[in-house]
């Protein structure tokens, strides 16, 4: 395996005096060497929290995602990963209970900031979730203009985001295999500062399997603001008083103002609203005539005999699930005849039948931790 050339000693250094000096200058100090390293993507800035009562977080790395930057990432098939984020470190993470070194402390920072910037995995992880819910529910996703609606999916891809890539969400018999901090000479450190993690500390999912449970909660609360406002409300505010994070309080927070903002007479309801992808592709359409959705249906069956592979069937269960929000697009925008309405709500329940024969092929992984239902233990 390639080593990667770098001179660790300036992010040792650092890690080693914020045991005892955590001055606006050491957190600088420790920016400036992550913008260094990580030529690519940019650290806004570092958080120190001092943790004396709440639950142990260890390191918060929180992708800078907007309303947009979401939108961008469930409508596209585009490899995506990012390029902005913060860094919060937890007091805890520094202390003499956990007794980690310096060198274990740079093998968990290059594992956490690593897994956010350097790979798109997380960004397919979670459109394949989100693809996989939809059909499980039977649902379309339809993007709102209000950027308070897409602040709600924001909160959800980051929270997913950080949960699929934190040291500090791992179950205990999940194995530590990072080929980034190895190629960085720090894997034997990783591991050795997950062990004392473990064994020292009550993590943050000891309770909660479903890594992905706070995006199924905001892409129901995202369907249902009318009715479920009130109960999130009261559990984001619930949740705040349990995390020492203030990146988590601060995201708290912005949904939060976001939920205030939606004015009833606005909301979603049973209104179709549109991606601006969807949009696009719908302009294209009616030009060239919503038949060619109905020429493509025989095509998607002839494939979905032969689909034997999990990304063939999480990309044509995406190119799916964008056939029917055009369709549900086209019967609220369009003034149709009732035969023309009766046509195309026709070829829409074509189309779920379609996905509903797609979920019931087996070649769906749990690593989707449970946003499918039928489907047995696979070895490939």
């Amino acid at each position: 395996m390639e080593r990667i050339k770098y001179d660790f000693s300036e992010f040792r250094k650092i890690m080693s005096a914020l045991k005892s000096d955590q001055s606006s200058m050491r957190l600088n100090q420790l920016k400036t060497e992550l913008n260094e390293f990580f030529k690519d993507s940019t650290c806004k800035d570092v958080i120190y929290t001092n943790n004396t009562d709440k639950l142990f977080f260890g390191m918060c790395v929180m992708p800078i995602v907007d309303g947009d930057t979401a939108v961008s990432i469930l409508q596209s098939d585009k490899a995506e990963r990012f390029n902005a984020y913060y860094l919060e470190l937890d007091s805890r993470l520094f202390s003499p209970l956990l007794n980690l070194t310096s060198d274990e402390l740079v093998a968990i920072l290059l594992h956490e900031v690593g897994h956010i910037v350097n790979t798109p995995k997380p960004v397919e992880e979670v459109r394949s979730a989100v693809d996989i819910y939809l059909a499980k529910n039977k649902e379309t996703l339809v993007i709102s203009d209000s950027v308070h609606y897409r602040e709600i999916l924001a909160y959800g891809i980051k929270n997913s985001i950080r949960k699929l890539t934190s040291l500090f969400e791992y179950k205990d018999d999940e194995i530590i295999a990072d080929e980034f901090v190895v190629m960085c000479g720090y894997g034997p450190q990783l591991e050795s500062a997950y062990s004392k993690i473990v064994k020292n500390t009550s993590r943050i999912n000891r309770d909660v399997s479903n890594k992905l449970i706070v995006l199924q909660w905001t892409l129901r609360l995202y369907k249902n603001v009318k009715f479920e406002r009130i109960s999130a409300l009261k559990m984001l505010n619930q949740g705040k008083g349990m995390t020492a994070s203030k990146l988590e309080i601060r995201e708290m927070e912005n949904v939060i103002r976001r939920l205030n903002k939606i004015d009833d007479d606005a909301l979603l309801e049973s209104t179709i609203l549109e991606f601006k992808g969807v949009n696009e592709i719908v302009r294209g359409m009616k030009v060239k005539g919503m038949r060619n959705l109905e020429d493509e249906l025989y095509e998607y069956n002839m494939r979905i005999r032969n689909i034997d592979d999990v990304d063939t069937a999480l990309l044509m269960l995406r190119q799916i699930n964008l056939r029917i929000s055009i369709i549900d697009d086209y019967i609220a925008t369009e003034k149709l005849s009732e035969s023309e309405a009766e046509r195309w709500s026709t070829l829409r329940g074509k189309y779920n039948i379609l996905r509903d024969d797609l979920g019931k092929k087996k070649v769906y992984s749990k690593k989707f931790y449970g946003l499918w239902v039928e489907y047995p233990e696979q070895n490939y």
